[in-house]
């Protein structure tokens, strides 16, 4: 009796519709997954009946993974998927994964169950790598995968984030070209990698013209309004002081305008400021700071965009790794007003 798709299904350890893919050339189905469905058609002789087709069963679906769906990074991310989506007659359904990596391997399995075409992820890890359990997890869908929001560099999968370091470079460089040679940095802590690397692009960027690294100004921690407000008073007590601060975090920069308020300082006068990340609030009650701005909503549309392309694709294209260059949104607080 001839082997039927649900029986070659079953001996590959796949979906009906994995198979229907793979004979059918339509669809994304992981390479190790396609030589094995392709190996066991070769042993049974499979052949389709003459005038008989198999409807891949397509769901419109896509997964969105995200560590918070309410923080504005990430709402962000998430409006720019809906209108790829939306004209391309997707759905989508969101996860959240709390910031827990335990949460989001969970959620991933569970996925298995749910009939979808692809994942787009926002990785909890900020370290640059996924767990092992995590990459399995994920590969074991057999479907899509695109990695959003952070910089996965071993990640065998598409990756769509911004570039942290050149952002970083490009907020020093704009300091030293309006005349700025005391430059201070308040940073997370390194071993998180986009910290790293925005510290890295401050770096570069002094090295770059020729100006030392003076360990006084440079200052980590973990990202606390509390502990910003620390580093902020401990360069202003410094002989001579930084006369510009680049804050690598909003909430860096929340601290130091906290600590500028206290100590009846002005933005301009006493410092000036290039943040990585704008803070709406602030801009809203006339701190024009000059910002390094993440293109969060166009990440989203990017992999959204990529995300079809792979769904509708036979192919197995080489995996696509898409950093984004932050803007600069210039608002005055760089410049150098008064000689100090």
């Amino acid at each position: 009796m001839a082997a039927t798709i649900r029986d070659i299904a079953q001996m590959a350890g796949v979906s009906v519709a994995t198979v229907s893919r793979v004979i059918h050339g339509n669809g994304y189905v992981k390479k190790e997954t396609r030589d094995l469905v392709e190996e066991i058609l070769i042993q049974t002789n499979y052949q389709r009946p003459k005038g008989q087709t198999v409807k891949v069963q397509t769901y419109n679906t896509i997964a969105v993974l995200l560590p918070n769906i309410t923080d504005s990074f990430y709402a962000e991310i998430l409006t720019g998927l809906n209108d790829p989506f939306e004209k391309a007659h997707f759905n989508i359904m969101y996860f959240s994964s709390n910031e827990d990596e335990k949460k989001e391997l969970e959620l991933i399995r569970e996925l298995s169950h749910q009939n979808i075409d692809g994942i787009i992820i926002s990785p909890v890890n900020n370290k640059g790598a996924f767990l092992p359990a995590t990459i399995s997890a994920l590969q074991d869908l057999s479907v899509p995968v695109v990695v959003v929001g952070r910089d996965m560099k071993c990640s065998s999968f598409d990756n769509i984030f911004m570039a942290e370091q050149e952002g970083a470079f490009d907020a020093t460089s704009l300091l030293l070209r309006n005349g700025h040679e005391r430059i201070a940095i308040m940073c997370g802590k390194p071993e998180i990698l986009y910290m790293h690397q925005r510290h890295q692009g401050y770096i570069d960027a002094l090295t770059n013209c020729g100006k030392p690294v003076n360990s006084n100004y440079v200052k980590f921690g973990p990202s606390k309004i509390d502990t910003a407000y620390e580093m902020a008073s401990d360069l202003f007590s410094l002989s001579p002081p930084p006369t510009a601060i680049f804050t690598a975090d909003t909430i860096f920069t929340l601290g130091l305008v906290k600590y500028l308020l206290t100590h009846d300082l002005q933005i301009g006068k006493d410092i000036s400021i290039v943040a990585f990340g704008d803070v709406e609030l602030l801009w809203s009650l006339n701190f024009n700071i000059t910002s390094i701005v993440k293109r969060t909503f166009s990440i989203g549309e990017y992999a959204a965009e990529t995300i079809l392309k792979r769904i509708s694709s036979s192919t197995n294209h080489e995996k696509i790794r898409t950093s984004l260059i932050p803007e600069i949104r210039l608002r005055g607080s760089e410049k150098m007003y008064t000689q100090r």
